[in-house]
């Protein structure tokens, strides 16, 4: 027998096309979402660095030595890394980006700040350096 004998031997029923075909509808549906999360994922993993801040900090201020970057962008690509360090670390208060009066970065070891509050110590008392 063909398939033309049979499709007119027995009339075609709606309902029975309804449930494959919205598994089938479905299935794709859900298919689609699952890509387009894994493909946003795989974008936004592809944007943020795996490095180091600090790793990134060393090697701007090598570009910055070498004339690669002017001082005004080396001065705005390590406040933005100082953030993202002081995220890393849990650390909160205003971020000091210093500079010598000739315009250079400071030579030696950073100015001693004062330590956090201790919380045995009365609110607003700070330990000396």
């Amino acid at each position: 027998m063909s398939v033309v004998t049979l499709l007119a031997a027995r009339p075609i029923d709606i309902e029975e096309l309804l449930v494959p075909a919205g598994l089938l509808a479905g299935a794709l549906l859900l298919s689609a979402l699952i890509i387009w999360q894994v493909d946003r994922l795989r974008k936004k993993r592809a944007l943020m660095p795996d490095t180091n801040p600090a790793d990134s900090l060393t090697s701007f201020r090598a570009m910055f030595d070498n004339g690669e970057l002017t001082r005004e962008e080396y001065d705005a690509i390590r406040a933005r890394l100082a953030e993202r360090i002081k995220r890393k670390m849990h650390v909160t208060g205003p971020t000091v980006v210093s500079s010598t009066p000739d315009g250079q970065p400071p030579q030696g070891p950073p100015p001693k700040l004062p330590l956090p509050d201790n919380p045995a110590d009365p609110p607003g008392t700070v330990q000396p350096p």
